[in-house]
């Protein structure tokens, strides 16, 4: 209960959101295939992180690395 009236959001979530940050950066700032920006960030597999991605973001890995390029 502390860590979430500290953060907003429960420890779970906050690790969520920062492993999404950092793919978010290697997305866009990288040419790294999905499976090891995936395994880089702490996902389990490429498909894993694709659901949780798109259900965080609204957008696919692919898509929202193709977006404004």
């Amino acid at each position: 209960m502390l860590f979430k009236n500290t953060f907003g959001m429960t420890p779970y979530r906050f690790v969520l959101t920062r492993r999404i940050d950092r793919a978010k950066q290697l997305l866009k700032h990288g040419s790294a295939p999905l499976s090891q920006i995936a395994l880089e960030c702490g996902f389990a597999s490429q498909q894993h992180f694709s659901t949780i991605f798109r259900s965080a973001t609204g957008k696919t890995p692919t898509a929202f690395r193709t977006e404004d390029s």
